[in-house]
């Protein structure tokens, strides 16, 4: 049977436990599916390590304990998420603060496996509120739909906030990937399109550019159709990697220069993009059509 690669960056984050084991416990077959942690945490705050003991299937996580001090930017954590893979089937990236649907794994497996070519499926997932609905038996009759990017306060393309839709009959076709929870294939993914590690504090421009690199090369993302998982959007009093005030102008120059936005940055700047820039099976124009005008 199919295996499953979990990816999970946790910066500071004390549900990154409990989103663990609800994705355990929710899964269809939970011993074919592995975790790879990226713990970013505070010595002294017990709260925000992640307890293997009393998981389902511990010996399936992979934790990469760090102080908060050497924390890089989820971009980076991603990249490190991505170096524990070990060959499993599957690749699902996803936030540390989350819930499932019940059979989640053999739905999106199932789900994908209906998609022709490259595939990936992508989306914000429903707030968290839409999970009590789903563990008091309420009927769920809408999903979130990926739309379109629009530039932020520093003119930076991201996508635009999924809509809720009423439930479609298939996936739904869309431009843009969110890091936060996305499913393909693993070994075309890392082979491919592999994380970029020279992308530090990076937060605005990780899923523009990332789509842009699956697009150019031969993928296209779909929106579940189902409802699959729920997000802790709202979280007061947390902590916040971006709070650290960290300077991700030279990230944001590499960005840019890769997806022709600026001038060409500093030779520094443009390592490795032979590996970690844009394919060559679609043009870069090409994406932006679809995505801005989506």
């Amino acid at each position: 049977m199919a295996t499953v690669f979990v990816s999970i960056a946790c910066y500071r984050d004390p549900d990154c436990t409990e989103t663990v084991k609800n994705l355990y416990e929710s899964a269809a077959n939970p011993s074919l599916i592995y975790a790879g942690i990226c713990e970013q945490s505070e010595p002294g705050h017990s709260d925000e390590q992640v307890r293997l003991d009393g998981l389902p299937h511990p010996e399936n996580v992979t934790l990469l304990r760090m102080h908060a001090a050497e924390a890089r930017g989820p971009t980076f954590a991603r990249y490190l998420c991505s170096l524990m893979w070990k060959g499993q089937d599957y690749f699902l990236q996803i936030d540390a603060h989350m819930r499932f649907v019940r059979g989640w794994d053999a739905t999106l497996i199932a789900m994908l496996s209906s998609l022709p070519g490259k595939a990936l499926l992508s989306t914000y997932p429903a707030d968290m509120k839409y999970h009590a609905d789903y563990v008091s038996g309420k009927k769920l009759t809408s999903v979130p739909v990926m739309k379109g990017l629009k530039k932020d306060a520093r003119e930076i393309y991201r996508p635009v906030a999924a809509a809720m839709a009423a439930l479609p009959d298939a996936p739904v076709p869309g431009p843009s990937v969110a890091a936060g929870f996305f499913f393909c294939q693993a070994r075309c993914l890392l082979e491919e399109v592999p994380f970029d590690p020279y992308l530090d504090d990076l937060f605005s421009g990780e899923e523009v550019l990332l789509s842009a690199r699956l697009f150019t090369h031969g993928w296209d993302v779909f929106s579940p159709n189902v409802p699959l998982a729920f997000h802790k959007y709202v979280r007061p009093g947390e902590p916040r990697y971006w709070e650290r005030q960290k300077n991700d102008e030279e990230s944001v120059k590499r960005m840019k220069n890769i997806l022709k936005l600026s001038a060409e940055a500093p030779a520094h700047l443009n390592r490795h993009l032979d590996r970690f820039g844009l394919g060559r099976e679609r043009q870069l124009d090409d994406f932006w059509l679809k995505a801005i005008a989506s």
